[in-house]
């Protein structure tokens, strides 16, 4: 890296520096950063509520039956209820 700013006027040597240094910075600070964007993402811990359950059959979050143990979502629960031995009166 010298010996290409052999040939250049002090101030664009100096310039050039600068702009080394402030990249060299740059990237060592990215580097340094141990939060990235990928461990933001659930990077508290889920061991309650409705964030820390999911349906065992296709791990959908929302609309679970909890009852008896069940956990299922509202859909897989109707899909499988027949095979578990429900019986629906009305």
């Amino acid at each position: 890296m010298i010996a290409a700013l052999a040939g250049l006027p002090p101030s664009l040597k100096l310039r050039q520096n600068q702009r080394q240094r402030q990249n060299r910075d740059f990237r060592e600070q990215h580097q340094q950063s141990n939060m990235a964007h990928s461990n933001v993402w659930f990077s508290r811990p889920r061991n309650y509520g409705k964030g820390s359950r999911q349906c065992r059959v296709c791990a959908h979050r929302a609309g679970l039956v909890r009852k008896w143990g069940l956990d299922m979502c509202r859909q897989c629960f109707r899909e499988k209820s027949k095979a578990m031995g429900f019986v629906k009166f009305n």
